[in-house]
C-alpha cells in the first residue's frame, strides 16, 4: 500500500510544468561513485567503513570526530544521519532538552496503527477499524521521518547549540517527501552556509590577531 504522502507526490509529479519523476541511471551507487571521483579530483578525500563514534570538543566547539582509534580534525562538521543518531553523538555537549527533541518520535505498533486509521478513512470514507482482522508493522530503523501535526515547528535548525556542528537530514526537507533532488538541494545549502560561517570566523580571527599586534 502506498503511503498518503506517496500518493500526493506521484499525483503532483505528473501535472504539467511541475516536477517530474526520474531514476538516476546506475542508481545511488553510481551517484555516490561519481561524487567520490569529483571530490578526489578537487583534492578531497572520501573515507568509507569508518563509523563516527564520538564528536571531539574544545572550549564548547566541535574540532573533530573519532572513528575507532582514528581522529579526524575539522573546522566544522555536518551530520547527516537520522536525528536519533545525531542525538546520541551530541548528547555530551548539549542540553537534555535539545537531545530529547531530536529523539521526539516514539511509537508502539498499536500507536502507529491508530495514527494511520484517520488517514485511511480520509482516503476511503467507508473504511472501519473493525474491518482489520490482523495487522503487521514493518519496521526499519530510521527509514523515514515520521511527520506529525505541526511538524514544521519541530524541525531542528541546521545550526546546533554545539558550535561548529551542522545538521542536514531528510527530517528537514518538510513539506517535501524523500528525494535525491532534495538531498542535493540541502547539501548545497548547508555547504554554502558552512563556508560562509568559516570565512567569517577566519576574518574575525585575523582581525583579532592584528589588534593584538
Amino acid at each position: 500500500m502506498l503511503g498518503r504522502a506517496d500518493l500526493w507526490v506521484k499525483g503532483r509529479a505528473y501535472r504539467k510544468d511541475t516536477e517530474q519523476l526520474a531514476h538516476y541511471r546506475g542508481g545511488f551507487a553510481a551517484l555516490a561513485d561519481q561524487l567520490k571521483e569529483y571530490i578526489e579530483l578537487k583534492g578531497g578525500q572520501v573515507i568509507t567503513d569508518a563509523p563516527i563514534k564520538e564528536l571531539i570538543a574544545n572550549a564548547g566547539q566541535v574540532v573533530g570526530v573519532r572513528s575507532g582509534d582514528i581522529t579526524f580534525h575539522a573546522d566544522a562538521v555536518i551530520a547527516t544521519p537520522a536525528l536519533a543518531i545525531i542525538a546520541n553523538l551530541v548528547e555530551p555537549h548539549v542540553s537534555a532538552d535539545y537531545t530529547q527533541r531530536l529523539r521526539r518520535i516514539r511509537m508502539s505498533d498499536e500507536d502507529l496503527l491508530e495514527y494511520t486509521i484517520p488517514y485511511l478513512q480520509e482516503m476511503f470514507p467507508a473504511f472501519h477499524r473493525n474491518w482489520i482482522l490482523k495487522y503487521h508493522i514493518w519496521k526499519a530503523h530510521y527509514s523515514q521521518p515520521i511527520v506529525e501535526r505541526r511538524y514544521s515547528r519541530l524541525i531542528p535548525k541546521k545550526e546546533t547549540p554545539f558550535q561548529g556542528l551542522y545538521i542536514a537530514t531528510m527530517a528537514q526537507i518538510y513539506p517535501e517527501d524523500r528525494g535525491t533532488n532534495y538531498a542535493v538541494r540541502e547539501g548545497r545549502l548547508i555547504g554554502k552556509r558552512l563556508i560562509a560561517n568559516i570565512s567569517k570566523k577566519t576574518i574575525s580571527e585575523s582581525l583579532c590577531e592584528r589588534h593584538d599586534v
